[in-house]
């Protein structure tokens, strides 16, 4: 009876770590099954409707695609460019990288700084396609035009909203463009917005030459004396 106690309890045991330990909890295919239209698990983005391509997605769920750790206790979204100076016309690479667990894909949107959009992955990794690329996951890497003024430039995530109770999430944008989360136009989904590092962009025309004097104190002498020997030789002939 003692020995089967201890089996039993040993069981619960290994049970109970399986369920807590993050990387195997958090990267079952099974949470992508769903029960109707509610939320079985928010810690894993599971709903009835939740993509189901290939690969299910990671990234593209809040809970994993915008936090450092299973704590999700920040948002760890970062977004750089390629260099620290362009010339207009130039192309700019802006990376962004995030997230804690590998696999899947995700929708990444540049801005510039009034929220224009410049470039997207959504050609490249169309909604509900029916596979994806591996470029299409965290780390994303786009690139757009270099424009006079530009500083810095506004790089979205944009993936499902739902998370573990009391994760963090960006503050809420309400209106227009800025750090922080925003609503989107898709059911159930949001941007986690950042802002690039600070750059510059120079104008491509090249700046004009100084131009030459209009003449100084030797040039006059110069040209005086050679007057003055024209007139001598004249003299001279005569």
């Amino acid at each position: 009876m003692c020995g089967s106690r201890f089996s039993l309890s040993a069981l619960l045991l290994v049970l109970s770590g399986f369920a807590v330990v993050p990387g195997l909890a958090n990267a079952s295919s099974s949470f992508y099954t769903g029960v109707g239209a509610v939320v079985v698990d928010t810690k894993t983005c599971t709903s009835s409707n939740c993509h189901t391509e290939s690969p299910v997605t990671c990234n593209g769920c809040h809970g994993h695609g915008t936090h450092k750790d299973f704590n999700k206790n920040s948002i760890n979204l970062l977004a750089t460019t390629d260099k620290s100076s362009y010339v207009v016309g130039d192309d700019i690479s802006v990376t962004l990288k995030g997230g804690y667990i590998d696999g899947g894909w995700v929708r990444v949107n540049v801005y510039d700084s009034s929220g224009t959009p410049l470039v997207s992955n959504s050609t490249e990794c169309p909604h509900n396609a029916a596979s994806y690329a591996s470029t299409c996951d965290l780390p994303v890497t786009l690139k757009t035009r270099a424009v006079a003024g530009m500083t810095s430039l506004y790089v979205g995530w944009m993936g499902n909203e739902y998370d573990t109770a009391g994760a963090k999430n960006g503050d809420a944008i309400a209106s227009g463009i800025g750090v922080g989360k925003r609503a989107t136009s898709t059911a159930r989904h949001i941007e986690e917005v950042v802002l690039t590092n600070t750059f510059t962009v120079a104008d491509s025309t090249p700046a004009p030459a100084p131009a030459k004097s209009g003449g100084g104190s030797f040039d006059w002498l110069l040209l005086s004396g050679l007057m003055g020997m024209s007139f001598l030789r004249r003299k001279a002939a005569r």
